[in-house]
Order: structure tokens, then sequence, then C-alpha cells
């Protein structure tokens, strides 16, 4: 066996800086395109915390007091694709405002969420529908955020990926929890 070569540049790292959760409306079914069928999501409301004070080795400069509480705004929702009935390739759009201060955040991101008996039981509201747990599905998302908030300018530059659980109640996949991370290459 071969030796392993080491790489010798430091390697990126995640750092955890806030959560995001999306309230989810009715789902609308679409038609068969090309590349997959459509679907259509609302997004009727949630929230977008950040962590204060920010990771050590954070890189780019905050001049945040607090971490960031926001209110997702609803009218914004997800489009994704679904391909095969094995894969929902994600595309979301919303808008949140922040509570402790009155600036707005457009937040976009796209992802992969892979169906597994989990997913399939809470689209058919078996018996054995319940929330999932970080790490139970294969899903994630990586987001772009503007704001015009001097005190969380950072997040216009953040490289920030999404871990998804799902929340089931009411006999439906409610909504999405996701935790954010930055990735830092030094």
């Amino acid at each position: 066996m071969e030796p392993q070569t080491k790489d010798p540049d430091p390697l990126p790292r995640l750092v955890h800086i806030g959560e995001i959760q999306f309230n989810l409306g009715e789902v609308t079914t679409g038609g068969v395109t090309p590349r997959g069928t459509f679907i259509f999501c609302p997004i009727t409301g949630g929230h977008f915390t950040t962590v204060f004070p920010l990771p050590d080795g954070f890189g780019i400069h905050s001049e945040a007091i607090e971490g960031l509480r926001a209110e997702v705004l609803p009218g914004g929702g997800d489009y994704p694709l679904i391909h095969n009935n094995e894969l929902a390739e994600l595309n979301v759009s919303v808008v949140a405002k922040g509570l402790n201060n009155d600036h707005i955040f457009r937040i976009t991101s796209f992802g992969i969420c892979e169906w597994n008996k989990l997913i399939f039981d809470m689209m058919g509201q078996t018996a054995a529908a319940r929330s999932t747990e970080m790490g139970e599905i294969n899903a994630w998302q990586v987001f772009r955020i503007n704001t015009d908030s001097p005190e969380y300018a950072w997040l216009n530059w953040a490289c920030i990926i999404g871990q998804e659980r799902l929340i089931y109640e009411d006999s439906r996949m409610a909504k999405t929890h996701m935790k954010l991370f930055q990735f830092l290459v030094k």
C-alpha cells in the first residue's frame, strides 16, 4: 500500500455561525420538464439568527455588537425540481427583516435533498412519519445573502452552507430547519 501524501496547504474548515428555519405552506405540483418535475412550496415565515461573538479566525470585519435576530417574511418559496422521485434540486428565495435592526436580508439558496424512507413516510403521511434529526437525511444548501445592514455586512461575502433537518407537524412536512456554517479557508 502506497503512503498517502499529506497536502501541505491548510485545509478549509466549517464554523457554525447561525440557524435558519422556513415554515412551509401547501405544495403545488407542476408538470414534468426535461430536467424533472416542477413543484412550488411557499415559505410562509420563519427565522434567521447568527451567533455572537463570531468565531475566532473569522477573517471578515463585523460591526455587530450582538447576534442577528431576523424574521423570514411570508411570500418567498422553494422552487425545486424532482428527479426520478429520488432527489430534489432545491432553489429557495426569501426575504428576512431584522428584529434587532430594521434592515432587510435577501436570502437565496440552492441545494440537494436525497429522498429516503423518512421523507417518503412524511409525504405519504404514514404512521412512521416523524421529524428528522441532523444527519438522518442527505440534505444541504449553499446560501447567498444580501443586506444593507452595516452590522451584518459580512453576510454579503460569506460562503454559507446549511445542514438540514425536516420538521413533521400536523400530518405534513411543515418546516425545514438548518444549522448554518461559514466556509473558512484559514
